[in-house]
């Protein structure tokens, strides 16, 4: 199941694919480039990928419901970094949905 949906500058199409635990990437036609991720709370590793954007640099940011955090990717899936993780607290989320960049490359998390 697809949860969320992001298109980049060149029209490729990352799905934050929630069941199965993985990001997918097609062409704008639809033909599979690449996958990324599985099950788990490493780097890399999802637990219910739910939001998703894509930055102007091509960057790949994806909100995680069940791990409760945001993981930045490049476009082919390389991991960069994270942040978040359970709680209330500054810097903290409890099942984040969805992620945003805006039109200068600001995150938008939430």
């Amino acid at each position: 199941m697809a949860s969320g949906v992001a298109i980049d500058l060149a029209g490729n199409i990352y799905a934050a694919d929630l069941g199965n635990n993985r990001i997918q990437k097609f062409t704008s036609s639809g033909t599979f480039i690449t996958k990324w991720g599985g099950p788990g709370i490493g780097n890399g590793e999802f637990d219910s990928p739910i939001g998703i954007a894509v930055d102007q640099s091509g960057n790949v940011y994806v909100s995680e419901y069940n791990n409760n955090r945001i993981q930045k990717f490049s476009s082919t899936g390389a991991f960069i970094t994270k942040w978040g993780g359970l709680g209330s607290g500054d810097g903290e989320f409890q099942h984040p949905c969805g992620v945003a960049v805006d039109s200068i490359g600001k995150r938008l998390c939430g």
